[in-house]
């Protein structure tokens, strides 16, 4: 039978529960029920960040018509700084709801004080995996793996980018290949709910996303006592 985890379960190396608590199965299971008794609220979400999306877009098509392309710039800047913010709403909202606690549409817009640090982190992790992949390939896979938590643990605690990176380094030591194999898998998942007429990612997008959060979540109380 299947072992069901909670996801601030210690995970250790040297546990008997160790393949159990990285396992895809499990996470997938969870992140399933944590959907279902959220779907009202994520559906609002993932409507508020399309909105975020596209009135920018739809502002400065009608400014280039009526010959105001001079405000193009300012919307381009308005509209990063609102898909920065709201990135960090979206995966506070996410681990709220993998702690299991309440979430307000709200959420996508309660932190912009992370934003220097967020933007910072993107973007040094960015050049790390961007510079990996030019050496070889593995080095890229290596240190997206190695850096894949800093946009949590910058917009969970409001860590600075450099203690961001170091934090995920040790969260992620000797288990690289178990995460790398756990993200391959969730990618299929995704892949399978694009064929399902892309309406499947509606439903696989939020439950993958909380699957990565729930792994978040274990991994920093793996290590919480070093960062």
């Amino acid at each position: 039978m299947a072992q069901n985890i909670p996801p601030n379960t210690l995970v250790t190396s040297d546990s008997a529960s160790y393949k159990a608590q990285l396992g895809v199965g499990d996470l997938l299971r969870q992140s399933w029920s944590i959907f279902k008794a959220n779907w009202t609220i994520l559906l609002l979400l993932i409507i508020v960040l399309f909105l975020v999306q596209f009135i920018p877009n739809m502002l400065t098509a009608a400014f280039e018509d009526s010959g105001l392309e001079v405000l193009s710039p300012l919307i381009s800047l308005v509209s990063l700084v609102l898909n920065l913010l709201t990135s960090i709403g979206w995966t506070v909202a996410i681990l709220k709801m993998a702690r299991g606690e309440k979430v307000m549409v709200g959420e996508l817009f309660k932190h912009s004080g992370k934003l220097w640090n967020y933007a910072l982190g993107t973007i040094l992790v960015g050049l790390l995996v961007f510079v990996g992949f030019l050496l070889f390939i593995i080095p890229g896979i290596v240190w997206s793996i190695k850096y894949m938590f800093v946009p949590y643990l910058i917009a969970d605690s409001g860590m600075g980018a450099r203690a961001a990176l170091k934090a995920s380094s040790q969260m992620t030591e000797g288990i690289k290949w178990n995460i790398f194999g756990l993200v391959l898998a969730l990618l299929v998942v995704n892949i399978v709910g694009m064929l399902a007429l892309l309406v499947g990612l509606l439903v696989t997008i939020p439950v993958t996303t909380i699957a990565s959060a729930m792994l978040y979540e274990r991994l920093r109380v793996r290590t919480q006592d070093n960062i």
